[in-house]
């Protein structure tokens, strides 16, 4: 390649870079602002985002059939209804309805990218605490299952991955006895705020 070969290389990468950073923003600003596929229980979030290279450089769209595309909640075991939106289908768990709010959903957009969304509320029963290592472990489980379900659906490599927590000014990072660690180790970690996306 020349100079004008690598400057139009690295200026289209660039473009798509930041694509893929306003779709994610634009996605956060909606569940922020509780318009997503269902309204969420109040509260601290966490917000995955598995978004492919290849969902910003072509036209293409994958086919979603409902009983074989249907992706788990982070952390979840089962789902209770799935819904169609216009960006793809969207897994609700038990209760998940227009009536009432939910702890969480994951949806397959038709580009291929991916937003699971959990409430943290109830895992932090009522405490200020947030409860990292069970979100740890719950986002690494459904990324393998994500990334499985992108494979099967041939979408190619890179895969950019995002987490986000909102919500979450005056809590504390806790981390499970056992580490060794001490609650109060932890305090001088107050997230003062992860909203700056």
């Amino acid at each position: 390649m020349d100079v004008g070969e690598l400057r139009a290389a690295f200026l289209a990468t660039e473009g798509l870079h930041q694509s893929i950073r306003r779709f994610r923003n634009e996605r956060l600003g909606i569940i922020d602002a509780d318009d997503s596929v269902v309204s969420m229980w109040p509260g601290p979030k966490v917000i995955l985002h598995v978004v492919s290279l290849e969902a910003f450089t072509s036209d293409r769209r994958i086919e979603i059939t409902k009983p074989n595309d249907i992706l788990l909640p982070l952390g979840a075991d089962d789902y209770a209804n799935a819904r169609w939106t216009l960006e793809g289908l969207a897994s609700l768990p038990s209760g998940g309805d227009e009536q009432t709010s939910v702890e969480d959903y994951a949806m397959l957009f038709r580009t291929g990218a991916i937003e699971a969304v959990s409430s943290l509320g109830r895992r932090m029963e009522g405490s200020n605490r947030l409860p990292l290592p069970s979100v740890e472990r719950d986002l690494i489980s459904s990324l393998r299952v994500y990334r499985a379900k992108l494979a099967e659906k041939d979408i190619s490599m890179p895969l950019y991955v995002f987490v986000t927590l909102i919500g979450v000014r005056g809590n504390y990072p806790w981390v499970w006895r056992t580490t060794g660690l001490k609650d109060s180790a932890l305090r001088s970690l107050k997230l003062s705020s992860c909203r700056r996306w």
